[in-house]
């Protein structure tokens, strides 16, 4: 509590942003509960509970979003679908394994054209010294 600096009567303090970003993902997280793969609460429905200071639903979609992805950094099983346009707590592993296959994917097609390049520009970098290490020998074989 703070005091004013006149008179000591204690007043509230503001809550900190921790304190109310756990309060929203509490929110958020008991709206998402009850919901499933087959009926999942959807985002547009989540909106409603971003700040006031955030304005327009463009914002509003997206700060949800990122809402839900620091729930998920810290282990909420928060489950969604391209398909049923909404979101789920995975209820057992089948449906986080459902869920995580289709959420991973995106990362997987990348890392994988990743390693694909990788290997394409080593390969590249192995032929110019191999070319390299050629020239070297035409230049002067008795010093090689």
């Amino acid at each position: 509590m703070n005091t004013t600096k006149n008179d000591r009567t204690p007043r509230p303090s503001a809550p900190s942003k921790e304190h109310i970003n756990c309060t929203l993902a509490s929110v958020i997280l008991s709206s998402i509960c009850g919901h499933s793969r087959q009926h999942p609460m959807p985002r547009k429905d989540l909106t409603v509970f971003a700040p006031e200071e955030v304005k327009g639903e463009e914002n509003r979609d997206r700060w949800i979003r990122r809402q839900i992805h620091t729930m998920r950094i810290q282990g909420t099983p928060i489950c969604s679908s391209s398909c049923e346009g909404g979101y789920w707590i995975a209820t057992d592993l089948e449906d986080y394994l459902r869920f995580e296959k289709q959420y991973t994917a995106p990362a997987r097609k990348i890392f994988k054209a990743s390693k694909a390049m990788r290997r394409t520009m080593k390969a590249q970098e192995d032929r110019d010294l191999y070319g390299k290490m050629l020239e070297e020998y035409d230049a002067d074989p008795d010093n090689f």
